[in-house]
């Protein structure tokens, strides 16, 4: 019988972002599903480490356990399931989980899990069925700063449920680039010694490591690895499709531009899509001129709801009108790091409003397609 004891938060924590990674269907669940939770022993001591992958990433964090009792075990555990009790559990000082086998080592069985005077038995998953990995060596990483960060801020325009390499987020050594042919997202990052442009899975990623500091990274053609910290090692799956050419969307040539507080027309755009109703295609109506930024949504079921926002001495020419579904524009204003946006955009009624360009500054752009060319000028 083995008996592990952690500190709540430390398992819970690692348990909720390997959950991240560990597949919910389709072929990859069929294959990977559940989380791995490994004791090995060493010479004088064991080590414990959460594994997930769904066969694009591959994630392991080492978790130091409060006291170890018994010899070397493995167990396949479902992921939702550990992911809900472990995360719904009280943390803090002296708050403890408890698992231990039962008295079966080889994953066949349930493990016990205690915390206070709550327990679960919790079937196993077949080991048999998963094809566990190796730790890589961390020598000769290059290292990024905020290189999480940077994910979190373009991930969102990547493709969720398109086709490779569409759904990646794409690293060229100076930035990086997502894309579903609709909407775009750019941000500088410089990284030295990258030979080759790459991309990897975006979604499973940001759940990850959005939050921490400098990260190592190092590619070995097929995959890149990265190792955020000494007790984290992720392992990404590098597209073999080539990233597409982006320089046709990303146009730099319109010929007005506008800046405003981001939150104001985020506020505005928000309480217009509650006028969505049932439809599954809407269509956000953004007017600019006038020295004012204004919103309409409008659908036969709810009614409709308009909106403005003030841009004294600015955009003083007669209105322009560009056709955006709502969710596009929010998610390229929301997820710019700066306070301050700028919407370049052209007024000439004969110039074309295809893709509208933002900015704030920081080095962040975004380019996302209109519905339809600009209409005319309204007086």
């Amino acid at each position: 019988m083995t008996t592990i004891t952690f500190e709540t938060a430390s398992i819970a924590d690692a348990v909720k972002k390997a959950g991240h990674v560990a597949p919910e269907r389709g072929k990859a669940f069929d294959q990977a599903a559940g989380l791995l939770f490994k004791l090995t022993p060493q010479d004088t001591s064991s080590e414990f480490c959460v594994k997930a992958t769904n066969h694009q990433v591959w994630y392991t964090e080492w978790v130091k356990p409060n006291s170890i009792v018994g010899k070397a075990v493995t167990w396949r555990l479902p992921s939702s399931l550990m992911v809900s009790v472990l995360s719904s559990l009280p943390i803090g000082t002296g708050r403890t989980v408890t698992m231990s086998d039962e008295g079966k080592n080889l994953g066949d069985g349930r493990v016990l899990m205690t915390s206070g005077r709550m327990k679960a038995k919790i079937n196993t998953l077949d080991l048999d069925a998963y094809a566990d990995w190796e730790p890589f060596d961390t020598d000769n990483m290059i290292e990024v700063k905020d290189l999480g960060e940077r994910f979190n801020q373009v991930e969102w325009a990547a493709d969720k449920n398109g086709a490779i390499p569409f759904t990646g987020i794409h690293i060229d050594g100076k930035n990086l680039i997502c894309t579903d042919r609709v909407v775009l997202a750019k941000y500088p990052l410089e990284i030295p010694g990258l030979d080759e442009p790459l991309t990897i899975p975006a979604k499973m990623l940001t759940g990850v490591i959005s939050r921490m500091g400098p990260i190592k990274i190092a590619s070995s053609g097929t995959n890149l690895h990265i190792s955020p910290d000494e007790y984290i090692q992720i392992t990404c799956l590098v597209y073999g499709q080539k990233f597409p050419s982006t320089k046709g969307i990303m146009k730099r040539d319109h010929e007005d531009s506008i800046s405003f507080l981001k939150a104001e027309l985020v506020s505005c755009i928000n309480r217009a899509v509650t006028f969505t109703g049932s439809d599954r295609a809407p269509i956000l109506k953004l007017f600019i001129g006038r020295e004012e930024i204004s919103v309409l949504m409008a659908n036969e079921e709810e009614g409709l709801l308009g909106d403005v926002v003030e841009v004294p001495g600015q955009a003083q020419h007669k209105l322009v009108c560009l056709m955006i579904t709502p969710q596009n524009i929010l998610h390229v204003l929301s997820n710019a790091p700066s306070d301050k946006v700028t919407i370049h955009y052209n007024s000439d009624p004969e110039k074309s409003n295809r893709v509208v360009w933002v900015e704030d500054g920081s080095g962040y752009e975004a380019w996302v397609a209109t519905r339809r060319d600009i209409q005319k000028q309204t007086d």
